[in-house]
Order: C-alpha cells, then structure tokens, then sequence
C-alpha cells in the first residue's frame, strides 16, 4: 500500500529514483545521492518505507546493513487511485 508523499520527500524519492530506477541499493550509496547528513537519509527512507514506496531487506552479504529497492512510481501511484476510487 502506497500514499502520496509530501514534496520534500517526493523531490528526494525523484533523485533516488533517478539514480537507481528498480536497482538495489546500499544506505551509503542513498547517501550520496542525497548529499544531506546522516540524519535526514534516515528520515527520508523511513518516511519512504512508511509510505510505501521503498522496501528493505538485510544485506546478505552484511548481515549488519540493508539494502534497499525503491517501489516502481506508476506502481505506486495505481495502487493510490484504487484507494482512493
């Protein structure tokens, strides 16, 4: 279940998702990305889990990290308008 995202946060998903697209990815590389401080990529892919348009899974090859994989936006947004029809 996806929702609607505020702007702060649906300029943040844009540039992930630009980047990325379906690919996996790592905190570290989001963070890049992102060019914002510790705190605010935690806010941000919290927000976006939250939210439903980011999943996480542990690394497999680094029990201790997640790696993460951002929902398709056509996806998400379908998933909206059906919840809101």
């Amino acid at each position: 279940m996806a929702f609607l995202l505020p702007k702060w946060l649906t300029k943040r998903y844009a540039l992930l998702y630009e980047k990325f697209r379906m690919n996996p990815f790592t905190y570290e590389e989001a963070k890049k990305v992102l060019q914002e401080n510790d705190e605010l990529v935690i806010v941000v892919i919290s927000a976006l889990k939250k939210s439903g348009w980011i999943k996480s899974d542990r690394n497999p090859k680094d029990r201790r990290t997640r790696i993460y994989k951002l929902i398709n936006p056509q996806k998400a947004m379908m998933e909206i308008a059906k919840e809101n029809a």
